[in-house]
């Protein structure tokens, strides 16, 4: 094979790696943005507008069984505890509207 000739598959191989690489990130982003979310809609939720929530109802045992329906594996209680919880570490930062727009 010829010099000319691996150059060009290299250089198509490099543009679909980078793609790739790019594709992942923006997967990334967009569930980080989605969990933010959801822990803000479940806070939201829990609270009904109070400064804090009353705990120990239903409402994550319920949302769990119904995203693992809908969604599949991942939305187990802990899961959803963690979305809480990383909204409510970070919901002061600059995480907003569209996480992208920061970047």
């Amino acid at each position: 094979m010829a010099d000319k000739e691996r150059d060009f598959l290299r250089q198509v191989g490099d543009i679909l790696q980078k793609a790739r690489t790019q594709a992942k990130t923006a997967v990334n982003l967009a569930m980080v943005y989605a969990y933010f979310e959801t822990g803000r809609l479940i806070v939201e939720e829990e609270q009904q507008g109070k400064v804090r929530a009353k705990y120990g109802g239903a409402l994550l045992e319920e949302l769990s069984v119904y995203l693992t329906d809908k969604m599949g594996k991942g939305f187990s209680l802990t899961n959803l505890k963690q979305m809480r919880k990383f909204y409510l570490i970070y919901s002061h930062d600059q995480i907003g509207q569209i996480v992208s727009d920061q970047f």
